[in-house]
């Protein structure tokens, strides 16, 4: 299973007060996030810790110029943790977008055992048990060394590219991805996952008003999703993936559409209604908003951000 990529309204807010950091945390809700812990830290030491409004909007004031680092921990999520710099004008702003956390499934073991040596096999396998733990800096070694060992290995390949863009290595996830692609071009796998990185991509350059990389990112994620779908016809993912890329550019009709073709094909797919949601609020359509976030909250009774999807469904049935 590839990473879920969950993209945020990314909501730009100018925020109030005193010299220091400020910043909004990002995530799926399309409205309010509720109050999330944000932990800043200074030379590798804790040095305070505050809470965010229900927007993700949050501060750290009164601050000495220098380098510090901003962690945002929340169930149910990928820890994100950012390096925040300012000097003699006393401001630092900062987006960080959260990332529900995904547990990346490998291929058939038995194919793989057929397929490949058994160290080898059993090396891949050990590296997905370590990211699994949290320890990603040690499951990127492993494959590193994989690969190196199996050069001809997709699978590897691309799950490498994974844990890449999991620990914020963009160009390095890129180049393993179209490895794979490369390896085995009837395998839609590398592609989706090369959409869903180019998304990230835009994303963040959207957060630092950074046109042309948001631009080029979106074309690029345009392209490989398009081809993803060549290849496989049939897949939910790749669907959405390229109705989340026309979401993010401000494209709803389009997003609409390829957001409705992946629910065909996967029922319940919950990234797809909470975009779809989010197209709908867009453009105040309230009551399409309100019915895939009720199908949300009824296909994921579970779900970590539950709470902050009702808060949201409430919201937009007061609009109605």
């Amino acid at each position: 299973m590839i990473p879920q990529l969950f993209l945020s309204l990314l909501l730009v807010a100018a925020l109030q007060g005193s010299n220091g950091i400020r910043g909004q945390v990002l995530m799926p809700t399309t409205q309010s996030q509720g109050r999330m812990e944000v932990i800043l830290e200074k030379s590798g030491a804790f040095l305070a810790r505050t809470f965010s409004d229900n927007e993700g909007h949050f501060r750290f004031i009164n601050l000495p110029d220098g380098e510090y680092v901003v962690i945002v921990r929340l169930e149910g999520y990928e820890e994100v943790r950012e390096t925040a710099n300012f000097g003699r004008d006393g401001n630092s702003m900062m987006s960080l977008t959260l990332t529900r956390k995904t547990v990346i499934e490998p291929d058939s073991t038995q194919l793989l055992y057929a397929s490949y040596p058994r160290k080898i096999v059993d090396d891949y396998l050990k590296a997905f048990e370590e990211n699994r733990k949290g320890n990603t800096h040690t499951a990127i070694k492993s494959l590193e060394g994989t690969v190196k060992s199996l050069p001809d290995f997709p699978q590897a390949h691309n799950a490498l590219g994974t844990f890449y863009q999991k620990a914020g290595r963009f160009q390095d996830a890129e180049k393993a991805y179209n490895t794979a692609q490369r390896l085995d071009a009837h395998s839609s796998e590398p592609l989706v996952n090369l959409g869903s990185l180019y998304i990230q991509i835009a994303e963040q350059a959207q957060a630092k008003r950074d046109t042309p990389t948001f631009g080029a990112a979106l074309d690029e994620a345009v392209r490989a999703l398009t081809l993803a779908i060549r290849v496989d016809p049939g897949s939910a993912k790749a669907f959405y993936f390229l109705g989340t890329t026309h979401y993010t550019g401000g494209q709803f009709l389009k997003a609409e559409e390829y957001l409705i073709h992946a629910l065909q094909l996967e029922k319940g797919m919950g990234t797809a209604q909470l975009v779809l949601a989010n197209v709908y609020i867009k453009q105040q359509k309230w009551n399409q908003a309100l019915n895939y976030l009720d199908a949300y909250l009824r296909d994921n009774p579970k779900a970590a951000d539950r709470d902050q999807i009702q808060q949201t469904r409430d919201k937009v049935a007061a609009r109605k």
